[in-house]
């Protein structure tokens, strides 16, 4: 789960990096999505799945931004 994470945080930068237009924002969302899927996974405790919900929350957000 850890290389999935730092892979899909490398996506998710790189993507921003390059001002990924309306399907750079799906491949982004997808990547916070796996991101945070995997972060899930790894919980330990309910303070652990903060960080999941807030990744969770940010694919939200950039599914939300693309443009029809």
């Amino acid at each position: 789960y850890d290389d999935c994470i730092r892979d899909c945080y490398t996506t998710v930068e790189r993507g921003r990096e390059l001002h990924a237009d309306c399907p750079g924002f799906k491949m982004v969302s997808r990547a916070l999505i796996r991101k945070a899927t995997a972060l899930a996974k790894l919980a330990k405790s309910s303070k652990d799945y903060d960080a999941a919900i807030e990744t969770f929350q940010k694919a939200l957000t950039e599914h939300q931004t693309q443009i029809p």
